[in-house]
């Protein structure tokens, strides 16, 4: 519909499970039934302005919402994969149960074992239905794809370097710098290579359990302790940039101070938000930009936790008139970022604040991050390569800060950001839309629910050299799913941006 009130679709009549059954409307209405009743929570936030969904023909469906000028919605529907409803039948296998039965799928690969907790191996569908549309020309073109699981990232770093398996993407800049130097990867057969891409970076941050911390000046003391100039140089062999935007690399991220427009968004709660909102353009705390130290940045928290009631007794910050004292844990899985947070640490323990951290299994961590049980963990608010919208809701919004599962981990809860996230869902256009998502940036950073990290434009990538790529990469993927296997003593065919000269920021650095 022109107002976006309603989507329709047409289901290719090809279309068929891996079992052979075709894929029909009753399964589109299935999915939409079940995924916000017994599915994660993020798809009964996701469609609350689904208003139904039904059979317009043999094979079409009609999708209509409950308010109009959703722009993403559309987008957000066609993305949900679909479920086969004869398998999901609710005794063998439930959708709200765990299992090791492999799913039912419709795509090129199927599972094809599952060894828990370590593995899971994939082959390619033979008679896969869509194999000839022009869209998967040149794709999957491996016959087995396996993924293998490392509970220790030491080891599974010497298992690439062994030969364990063909493919890594690094994400420690340590290991990118220094852990590379062997003899299959100076001889050529072990290939380390620096892919630039488009995507926008989102904001990987620390975030802040707001229900824990409810003064902004005590989350923006917090903040203060990360010294990310230091980390990056000391740390980081100078790989990233420092984040400054929750929409980093696009044109949605706000700069310098508030426009007209945006000032009108943003007047009716200039009460409830912080006077620099308006006056200063927001800067990420740095200690080399404006030849500051971290002691200044520390004596600046101090002043921000007496001004909030928190006073040293006996070397500890606790609230004037409670007498509470102020503590802090960071809660993760990785231990490889132990050696980010101890200097931070070590900062809040400066100021009166005892930190630890909380290093638990993945699936532990998952739980309580889930149930919004810790102070500080991290977290990457990525907006993927679409245009912001129904998802800030789900992020920000006071409706979630309270629902178990919700990606609103900082447990925000604002009427500013209510009201920009409602805004940004129902923008009219591109001016508009850039308009709200400046406003709602300024809100988020300048509240202080997180503390800005880092990010890197492109992927590093570690694999053997065993395949062909496109001479044309894609630029928003490392594009695997276009790879394919050279034949002995084949010549690998350099892609555009493996024969380009190197302008990272990290090389840069």
């Amino acid at each position: 519909a022109k107002d976006f009130s309603w989507v329709e679709f047409s289901i290719n009549p090809k279309a068929k499970w891996h079992d052979g059954k075709p894929i029909t409307v009753d399964d589109v209405v299935f999915t939409f039934t079940i995924l916000p009743e017994k599915g994660d929570p993020s798809f009964k936030i996701a469609l609350e302005q689904l208003k139904s969904v039904e059979k317009t023909g043999k094979n079409r469906v009609l999708f209509t919402f409950s308010q109009s000028n959703l722009r993403k919605l559309p987008l957000l529907v066609a993305q949900i994969p679909i479920l086969p409803s004869h398998f999901w039948d609710g005794e063998k296998n439930a959708l709200d149960k765990s299992t090791l039965v492999p799913p039912l799928g419709s795509g090129p690969y199927k599972v094809s074992n599952v060894n828990q907790g370590r593995s899971i191996t994939y082959e390619r569908v033979k008679d896969y239905w869509a194999k000839d549309l022009p869209v998967n020309r040149g794709m999957y073109n491996f016959d087995v794809v396996d993924f293998q699981t490392f509970r220790d990232s030491t080891v599974a770093l010497e298992g690439i370097k062994a030969g364990r398996y063909d493919v890594r993407e690094e994400n420690i800049s340590r290991n990118w710098a220094t852990a590379y130097d062997t003899p299959a990867a100076r001889d050529g057969r072990l290939l380390k290579q620096f892919i630039p891409h488009k995507l926008p970076t989102g904001n990987q941050a620390f975030v802040i359990n707001s229900e824990r911390y409810p003064d902004r000046r005590v989350r923006e003391a917090l903040g203060l302790a990360f010294d990310f100039d230091w980390t990056n140089r000391v740390i980081f062999f100078g790989a990233y940039s420092q984040n400054s935007s929750f929409f980093q690399n696009t044109e949605f991220a706000a700069q310098g101070l508030p426009s007209k427009a945006e000032l009108k968004l943003l007047e009716p709660f200039r009460d409830q938000l912080p006077p620099e909102l308006f006056t200063t353009a927001y800067e990420a705390p740095s200690t080399e930009q404006k030849k500051t130290t971290i002691r200044d940045n520390l004596l600046k928290a101090q002043k921000l936790l007496n001004d909030a009631g928190y006073i040293i007794k006996d070397g500890v910050r606790v609230h004037k008139d409670t007498g509470e004292p102020l503590t802090a844990s960071i809660l993760y899985y990785e231990p490889s970022f132990n050696r980010v947070f101890m200097p931070m640490i070590n900062n809040l323990k400066r100021l009166g604040i005892p930190t630890h951290i909380k290093t638990v299994e993945i699936a532990q961590y998952q739980l309580l991050m889930d149930a919004k049980d810790y102070d500080i963990s991290i977290m990457w608010y990525n907006n993927g390569v679409f245009f912001p919208g129904m998802e800030q809701k789900s992020y920000w919004s006071c409706e979630t800060a309270q629902v178990k599962g919700s990606p609103n981990y900082a447990k925000a809860c604002h009427p500013a950001l209510d009201a920009l996230t409602k805004k940004l869902e129902a923008a009219d256009d591109i001016d508009e839309l850039r308009t709200t998502a400046h406003a709602l940036d300024r809100v988020l950073l300048w509240e202080h629910y997180t503390i800005p990290q880092y990010h890197i434009s492109g992927f590093r990538l570690i694999h053997w050299d065993k395949f062909n790529k496109p001479k044309r990469p894609p630029s928003y993927s490392i594009g695997m799913t276009t790879w394919w296997m050279k034949k002995e003593g084949e010549q690998a065919v350099p892609s555009a941006a493996e024969a380009a000269p190197a302008t990272t920021t990290e090389e840069a650095e």
